[in-house]
């Protein structure tokens, strides 16, 4: 019988939620607590690994709210010649609210947003570049 949710932890490091924990078998589980604290530092490694200091991180405006003070954004990279999707890992780490029906995140500014993510990865705002495509 399987759990309705079980937090997870790969051999890789990569920290994870699985309704089927029977499907992962050599993976440690966690309890909630833990997931609450490897979480957060396993999506700094990522998004550290995907985002060397200086690199650009692109927005796309999904929709933009009826007063326009925020909007739905969906923030990339490109790291190996391939475009990387940042907006999943950003929400979670910094606690944003995920759109699925956008697929973005929604912020009241991009470049705010980017520069709070280079702050929380390494201590101050200017390491990332914010760009609009």
């Amino acid at each position: 019988m399987t759990k309705a949710k079980a937090y997870l932890k790969a051999p890789s490091g990569e920290v994870f939620e699985s309704s089927y924990p029977n499907a992962h078998k050599d993976c440690i589980e966690l309890t909630a607590k833990q997931y609450k604290v490897e979480l957060p530092v396993y999506l700094a490694n990522k998004l550290r690994s995907l985002l060397p200091r200086c690199s650009s991180v692109y927005s796309i405006l999904r929709k933009r709210s009826a007063s326009g003070c925020s909007g739905v954004y969906d923030f990339y990279c490109i790291h190996d010649n391939n475009m990387v999707r940042l907006s999943g890992y950003m929400s979670k780490l910094m606690d944003l609210p995920y759109v699925d029906k956008l697929d973005g995140v929604r912020v009241y500014s991009s470049a705010s947003t980017i520069c709070d993510l280079a702050r929380m990865l390494w201590g101050n705002g200017g390491d990332l570049a914010a760009e609009r495509l």
